[in-house]
């Protein structure tokens, strides 16, 4: 085998491991990210990004050089090998993510059966589905027992459901999805209320 070409191969095995490897982590973070409704999951992966991406291009084009040095591939195999290495892992890592949250979104898109069995923390990741299919304002309280349920706390204008750690914030005291309404019963606003006011 020509010496251009087995440095070339070498280089670009060991960039690609590490291309893929980072990928991979990258992905794993991006799901957790998504599961555990976690801003923060991609930001450890992305600053290691920032660092590989020098180290990457120098070994993918020290390799490449080398391959095409060696005249032992055509331009046409060594364009093929390049996508083949950049765009098959990138690819698998989109379509991975977008069926991830396909899933997360099927599995928290809110139905009254799946509110009901819910725990308290399973409810706060439904309830942004709630308020996408449901605008409460100007309707009759009596759509919210139909929905929701007894709240958790209620007085004579206001019901409070317990929706845990919402977006992923795990506290001692739960968030509130709250929901107003005046003396004819008809609902004037809703919102979720933070433990810290």
């Amino acid at each position: 085998m020509n010496k251009n070409l087995k440095i070339g191969i070498i280089l670009l095995s060991i960039a690609t491991f590490i291309f893929v490897e980072y990928l991979i982590y990258l992905g794993i973070e991006l799901s957790d990210s998504i599961w555990e409704n976690s801003l923060f999951g991609p930001i450890i992966p992305i600053i290691v990004g920032f660092y590989l991406i020098v180290p990457l291009l120098i070994l993918f084009l020290i390799g490449f050089i080398q391959i095409g040095k060696s005249k032992k591939l055509s331009r046409l195999i060594l364009f093929f090998l390049i996508v083949g290495v950049f765009a098959i892992p990138i690819s698998s890592l989109a379509i991975c993510h977008t069926v991830d949250q396909h899933i997360y979104n099927m599995t928290y898109t809110f139905t009254p059966i799946k509110w009901e069995r819910a725990d308290v923390n399973n409810r706060g990741l439904l309830i942004d589905s709630f308020r996408k299919q449901y605008d409460l304002v100007g309707q009759n309280i009596e759509i919210v027992f139909d929905l929701l349920g007894e709240p958790n706390t209620q007085n004579e204008s206001q019901y409070l459901y317990d929706i845990g750690g919402y977006k992923g914030f795990s506290l001692a005291r739960p968030y509130n999805y709250v929901i107003n309404f005046d003396f004819d019963n008809i609902i004037t606003g809703e919102y979720i209320k933070s433990p810290w006011y």
